[in-house]
């Protein structure tokens, strides 16, 4: 089965959930960088499958490229996203913080999760430029996938059975998405976690699921 792969984001977990706008190749975590690169290795070994990546700060960019050899791995600044989100949407998330803040005061708890908005629109935004990218490419090649995967490097080591774990490639998901090829299609792990969402998770889908990814952010 002919497969494209998209992954983005950092290649393995970042050591804070705090936002860092100038990250080292030192903060990430690439242990589950190689247990990521071990699982779809496996998941993989029976399909032609071709790669697209989209990294921030050229991290792992080496790691990506020996590894994985994407026909494609665009690399993001990080920092410049950063500054644009809060050129504009600071004003709301300082409503935000502080409604949290007096939330949390009021309940007399401390708040040891706080993780800014912007860490979130960051991994939506990766998430649609590696779609993005993977349009222009099957625009211009004759690659037709019969499936497109849409995940993170690190989905072998995230929370939760179903997440971490996409449903094995066979003649059953197969034939689900060719009685679907006319439509947009997508099939998506069962998530009864609160701490999980659109960034955690893999996805499988046709081109044109894909269409509907590209303007995520």
């Amino acid at each position: 089965m002919k497969i494209l792969l998209l992954l983005s984001g950092y290649p393995g977990n970042i050591n804070s959930i705090k936002d860092t706008k100038n990250l080292s190749h030192n903060q990430i975590n690439f242990d589950r960088f190689y247990f990521g690169y071990n699982y779809f290795k496996k998941l993989l070994k029976n399909h032609k499958t071709k790669v697209i990546c989209s990294i921030w700060d050229n991290i792992g960019l080496k790691e990506v490229r020996n590894l994985y050899k994407p026909e494609i791995c665009s690399t993001h600044n990080q920092n410049d996203f950063q500054k644009n989100f809060e050129n504009q949407f600071k004003n709301l998330e300082k409503c935000r913080i502080l409604r949290r803040e007096k939330w949390f005061r009021n309940l007399n708890l401390k708040d040891g999760s706080f993780v800014p908005t912007s860490r979130y629109a960051s991994q939506l935004f990766i998430r649609q430029e590696v779609c993005k990218t993977a349009l222009r490419y099957l625009k211009s090649r004759e690659f037709n996938p019969e499936i497109i995967i849409l995940s993170r490097f690190d989905i072998a080591t995230r929370g939760g059975v179903p997440i971490r774990n996409p449903i094995e490639i066979g003649n059953n998901l197969y034939s689900i998405f060719e009685s679907n090829k006319n439509n947009g299609f997508i099939v998506i792990p069962e998530c009864n976690q609160l701490n999980l969402g659109y960034p955690d998770m893999w996805y499988y889908l046709n081109k044109k699921a894909l269409l509907k990814m590209q303007n995520l952010y």
